[in-house]
């Protein structure tokens, strides 16, 4: 089992460090990356809209988009890519 003071793990901590500040500035590498999945068009663009620092984006389309996809993949980029994050998730309906 590594300890905190091993080579190996600073280096591979360092190594996540960096991932991570990559991923950062590109949310779309991160989703597919991190979970393997191919966004669509549609996705890539409110991926791409959401990266810059106090970015607001609202999306108005029809079913099937990947909305509720793009939101949980964005609620868990912003945890994980940004320090102390905090994400308020609310829905507009019941179901």
């Amino acid at each position: 089992m590594p300890t905190l003071t091993d080579p190996a793990y600073r280096t591979q901590g360092t190594a996540y460090l960096r991932l991570r500040r990559y991923w950062r500035r590109d949310p779309v590498a991160y989703v597919r990356q991190r979970f393997g999945v191919e966004p669509t068009w549609q996705q890539c663009a409110i991926l791409t809209a959401i990266a810059p620092p106090g970015a607001k984006v609202s999306i108005r389309s029809g079913h099937g988009v990947g909305k509720s996809s793009s939101a949980a993949f964005i609620v868990f980029w912003h945890l994980e890519t940004h320090d102390y994050a905090k994400v308020p998730c609310t829905a507009p309906s019941s179901h």
